[in-house]
């Protein structure tokens, strides 16, 4: 099926004066000469395509398939450069995700075969999604304890540790959980709210960590919501005196009317990094310059998530929370918070979305 381009150029931001703010404890040098082939890890597994290898029937009928064309953007601020086009993605299947006890999808990942996510409503239990032939049905992947003395992890994404287990974001505590094999829970890293705070990160309640993913040197990076946005990269060995963060505010990418830029999620797949920028409706490619992480090839949703079909009442911001890709495909799940979607209000399930990756 042929991707649809906007014939619009859009904008990528520089760095060096122009929103990208870095910071870190220790000596400036550490860490800052990763080469593009060192910035993300292969995935884990070989994921099937859950869309052709779905079977049987369910009550429940998924949204139809519409791609449409991207909204024109908006004049271009001065402090920008020109660079590449972005590509609006073509819907393959939209599937309401079948769960009723308040589950809010929040990060995704394709891990030994498996698709997984968390739930931010669900503090002990990692889910797998089951895809089939017209819903997604949702099943308990690992359940765990809490750590001592710890009521509330507020889960926000998960990636692979690198040897079978599961590193999760608590937005709650603002640091890194691993989960073993075994369903043992443990601190992967010190709480970040201080290195984030330095770089002007983490100054609301409830934008805080938001998606994670693991690089193949081992290093992890998370990412900061909102108001304002980053990453922050911590080593293999989780030393906080070698982690490094960035405040990027500014993005090189126009967003509808009232918002401002996010990082909703992040994912890893064949040595690229790539973020879910929810409020302008993108997966955005990031790639690591010496000054920091830069914003690079965006491939837009808009047209689905804009589509009555597919989108929720509420659209005073976007939905988009999960991330996750394979060689042929981009997954996203929708986040409704309990809102209906336009053609069906009484339908207030989540759904996951399917949609065919560009060949850049």
């Amino acid at each position: 099926m042929r991707v649809a381009r906007c014939s619009r150029l859009i904008l990528a931001i520089t760095l060096v004066g122009a929103g990208c703010t870095p910071s870190r404890r220790g000596t400036p040098s550490d860490g800052l000469s990763a080469s593009r082939r060192d910035l993300a890890a292969p995935a884990t597994g070989a994921p099937r395509d859950p869309v052709a290898a779905a079977s049987g029937s369910a009550r429940d009928e998924a949204p139809p398939v519409l791609s449409l064309a991207t909204p024109p953007a908006t004049p271009p601020p001065a402090s920008v450069v020109l660079a590449r086009e972005r590509v609006e993605l073509v819907l393959v299947q939209a599937l309401p995700i079948d769960r009723r006890d308040n589950f809010q999808p929040s990060g995704l990942l394709w891990h030994e075969g498996k698709l997984l996510t968390v739930s931010d409503k669900h503090e002990n239990e990692v889910f797998e999604l089951v895809v089939e032939a017209q819903r997604v049905r949702v099943q308990s992947y690992r359940r765990f304890a809490l750590p001592p003395g710890v009521v509330e992890l507020d889960l926000e994404g998960l990636c692979s540790d690198g040897s079978g287990g599961l590193l999760l974001a608590s937005e709650a505590q603002v640091r890194v959980a691993r989960l073993t094999r075994d369903s043992t829970l443990s601190w992967a890293t010190p709480p970040l709210d201080r290195l984030g705070g330095s770089v002007g990160l983490f100054t609301v309640p409830n934008a805080k960590l938001e998606g994670i993913a693991r690089l193949d040197d081992g290093r992890i990076v998370v990412a900061a919501e909102r108001s304002e946005r980053g990453l922050i990269e911590v080593p293999a060995d989780g030393e906080l005196a070698r982690a490094l963060a960035w405040n990027m505010a500014a993005s090189a990418f126009d967003l509808p009317t009232g918002r401002t830029p996010d990082f909703s999620d992040l994912a890893s797949f064949e040595n690229q990094l790539f973020a879910l920028v929810r409020g302008a409706h993108l997966v955005v490619a990031l790639e690591r310059a010496l000054a920091g992480w830069v914003e690079r090839e965006a491939w837009s949703f808009a047209a689905t998530e804009n589509d009555d079909r597919f989108g929720y009442l509420d659209r005073r911001y976007g939905v988009a929370e999960g991330l996750a890709l394979d060689g042929n495909r981009v997954y996203l799940v929708f986040d409704n918070n309990g809102n209906g979607r336009t053609a069906a209000p009484e339908d207030v399930r989540p759904q996951l979305l399917v949609f065919e990756r560009p060949s850049r």
